[in-house]
């Protein structure tokens, strides 16, 4: 293979690790062998950083748990002349520090409105710096990339660096299967706590060969969706390698009753398992399993799973589940009735029964079970709820701790719609879905007069409306408190 011309700078060799894969990039570093490979300290000369901030960076990256190092960082900047970005750190350590306690909520979405504003501005000034890594998607915590995109070839040739000056904890790995070989020969995996490889389609084959990595015997999460995952003579998750793993997403694959044996990981507690084409029959050999009351989440979205089948699960009064996602199944209208009998509901904090054909009788035979739920989640999203579903929740004391609401895609009427903004029973509700209902803007008008909820995120998305429901958002009390408001398909003169 002729070696590919390339600029000779460290900068321009560095460009083709990046982004050019292995057998492509190999022969141009051969020809180079006065360089040999490129090492950490090497990719680090062509970083436009100081030695300074380069020294406190890995001071965070090496030790991400202790906010001290990010106040150091951000006290650095401020003399440095880069306020805004030491204004960024620092209020999302506030943030994140309110979170842990009751109070300051107000204030946790004033400083998210104004630390989403400051990302929109500053986000890729700020990774300025690593622009040759091709970082993508970037998900920031305690002011800095946590989780970042990047392809294979990337965290091949330069992850090392990556993970050395900043303190990411999870990445989400593209077009890997060509590099797998080398992807899982790389040490530098065992600092990750998360790895996403959804959508590399990579086969049993190449998963066999990452859950025997060596280098992932820390990892606490793994995304394996859509990697085209089928039923094997011999079982892909029969041994516990992974030990510290306790979130796995399998959704979108097609491993059928195989799908048991994963709840052989012994400290798993969160499992995605939607879209797995899973039957009856399979469903209750998973909740029959010894370690399934272990699991404290499990999304059975989109399954082929009845009453029948979801029956043991409901019986299981041993189960630790706070989050349950039964969305999309084949259930029938008996499901509601043993749902609300089943001590299932009195531990879960978040409840999906989006695309279940549900109706108003349905919620309303719910809502009278009359016990106060833990709720803090629910998504009913999908249905054939009308007012009546409307106005039973907003008039029933089960769900006085529920914080998000999806109603979207159903049949919800201006009369539904005053019951809930009326509901003395909400008074913690801050996000509230009515996308694709049948609000108008006479009944959307006194919902904004009358709501007495604490919303902040609301979606009206594809619904009825017009001008008269903008003017209303903007002369309601609580507009000020609104942080994310979605109006899209909605045709607003003024707009």
């Amino acid at each position: 293979m002729k070696p590919i011309n390339a600029p000779r700078s460290d900068s321009g060799r560095f460009r083709l690790l990046a982004r050019w894969p292995s057998f492509r990039a190999r022969p141009y570093l051969q020809q180079e062998k006065q360089h040999g490979e490129l090492s950490a300290t090497q990719i680090g000369a062509t970083i436009d950083l100081s030695s300074e901030e380069k020294a406190l960076l890995q001071k965070i990256a090496a030790n991400s748990e202790i906010d001290s190092l990010r106040v150091d960082h951000a006290d650095w900047l401020e003399m440095n002349g880069q306020s805004v970005r030491a204004e960024f750190i620092l209020s999302n350590l506030k943030r994140t520090n309110n979170e842990s306690s009751s109070e300051g909520h107000i204030e946790n979405i004033l400083l998210a409105i104004r630390a989403e504003n400051l990302l929109r501005q500053y986000q890729s000034n700020w990774l300025a710096p690593w622009e040759n890594f091709g970082i993508q998607n970037a998900h920031w915590f305690r002011g800095y990339p946590s989780k970042v995109q990047i392809t294979g070839r990337a965290f091949i040739s330069l992850g090392e660096y990556l993970l050395q000056t900043l303190p990411i904890e999870s990445v989400h790995l593209i077009a890997v299967r060509p590099l797998f070989s080398e992807l899982i020969q790389q040490s530098h995996l065992a600092r990750l706590k998360a790895l996403d490889l959804r959508g590399n389609h990579l086969g049993n084959l190449l998963v066999a060969q990452l859950l025997k990595c060596p280098f992932l015997e820390s990892i606490t999460e793994l995304n394996l969706a859509s990697n085209s995952v089928h039923p094997d003579v011999h079982s892909l998750f029969s041994h516990d390698h992974l030990h510290q793993l306790n979130k796995l997403n399998l959704e979108t694959n097609l491993l059928g009753d195989q799908l048991v044996d994963c709840l052989n990981f012994a400290r798993l507690q969160e499992l995605n398992i939607a879209n797995n084409r899973i039957d009856d029959e399979v469903a209750q050999k998973i909740f029959d399993h010894p370690l399934f009351p272990n699991l404290k989440s499990i999304s059975l979205a989109n399954n082929r799973i009845t009453s029948r089948g979801v029956q043991r699960l409901l019986q299981r009064e041993e189960s630790q589940l706070e989050r349950l996602n039964l969305s999309g199944n084949r259930f029938e209208s008996p499901l509601i009735i043993k749902l609300k009998q089943t001590p299932i509901l009195n531990r879960l904090r978040q409840l999906d029964l989006d695309n279940l054909n549900l109706g108003d009788e349905d919620l309303i035979n719910l809502t009278n079970r009359g016990t106060e739920l833990p709720l803090r989640k629910l998504s009913i999203a999908y249905n054939l709820l009308g007012d009546q579903s409307a106005t039973a929740l907003g008039n029933s004391a089960m769900f006085t701790r529920l914080v998000e609401l999806n109603l979207g895609h159903n049949r919800i009427g201006n009369e539904g719609l005053i019951a809930l903004g009326q509901s003395r029973w909400l008074p913690q509700l801050s996000s509230l879905n009515l996308e694709n209902n049948r609000l108008s803007d006479n009944g959307f008008k006194r919902f904004c007069e009358s709501q007495i909820l604490p919303i902040t995120k609301l979606k009206l998305a594809w619904n009825p409306l017009s001008d008269p429901s903008l003017m209303a958002i903007s002369r309601a009390p609580w507009s000020r408190s609104l942080y994310q408001l979605d109006l899209t398909g909605i045709d607003f003169g003024y707009l």
